[in-house]
């Protein structure tokens, strides 16, 4: 199989690191601030437009689609290594009802002298594995739950060309099987969702990695691939969760190479094969 990129251990959760122990970043011991969206995911020419939401998740399972989430856009010229110190309240662009658009962007912070910006330039041949030029806008989202403050990075690409961009989306979760307390999921993502990506020296759909969170019980690893052939052909993805005895709440976050995401939650009740 086709390994998908270090940068989906990156994009996924900043509150967490990619590690070997899958329970301890799979169960949802304490609130987690678990995926930040862009939708689209990429600003695209001077009338881009993207909106963003998130996925919260309290100690006690519940989750909400990020309407207590602040969010705010960092300095897209500037380097950032401490939000606190490199994007602060006071200086940043605030993102109220959590939309961004690029007219906006660069109005409140211009391109630096003699790094112009101009959109429609460099457009990039379909067929072409040579990448369209963009640079990244930081974006800090923020929210309190139970009493602790969560903060999170997501970097949104701003395109050069008009380049369509989505983002990945899971169709459907099934058990198709079950031993005892384990479950087999079967997880099929969208094939229509799928950008193109370059692989293997030509252009396919492009692969994407499914994050497993649960409020109870314990997923067998806590990410699963999803490589589509060189045809365009793509298996769903089987992982086995162990159920504790109890109800639970399973997430299923799918992240692409380019910081697309999308979510899908799951309720396994105990004694259920459902």
């Amino acid at each position: 199989m086709i390994a998908v990129r270090s940068i989906l251990c990156l994009v996924a959760v900043a509150t967490i690191a990619c590690d070997d122990n899958p329970d301890e970043r799979t169960l949802l011991q304490a609130p987690r601030l678990l995926a930040v969206r862009a939708e689209p995911p990429v600003l695209r020419g001077v009338d881009g437009v993207v909106t963003l939401s998130a996925l919260a998740v309290s100690t006690e399972g519940a989750y909400a689609d990020g309407q207590a989430v602040q969010y705010r856009a960092c300095n897209p010229w500037a380097f950032m290594v401490s939000p606190e110190r490199d994007c602060p309240p006071e200086t940043s662009l605030q993102l109220g009802n959590g939309e961004l658009t690029t007219e906006q962007l660069f109005a409140f912070y211009p391109p630096p002298e003699g790094q112009g910006y101009n959109p429609g330039d460099g457009g990039v041949p379909q067929e072409s594995c040579e990448e369209p030029a963009s640079i990244e806008v930081p974006i800090l989202a923020e929210v309190e739950i139970d009493g602790v403050s969560l903060v999170t990075v997501k970097r949104i690409p701003i395109f050069l060309d008009e380049s369509a961009r989505q983002n990945p989306s899971i169709d459907t979760i099934a058990v198709v099987a079950t031993n005892g307390d384990e479950r087999t999921l079967s997880i099929e993502v969208d094939p229509s969702s799928l950008d193109q990506e370059c692989r293997d020296g030509a252009r396919q759909l492009e692969a994407v990695r499914i994050y497993l969170y649960s409020t109870s019980g314990s997923f067998e690893s806590s990410s699963v691939d999803v490589v589509p052939t060189p045809g365009g052909r793509i298996e769903p993805a089987e992982i086995r969760w162990t159920s504790a005895g109890e109800s639970a709440i399973l997430f299923f976050v799918v992240i692409d190479n380019e910081g697309g995401v999308d979510w899908r939650t799951r309720t396994l009740e105990e004694g259920s094969n459902e």
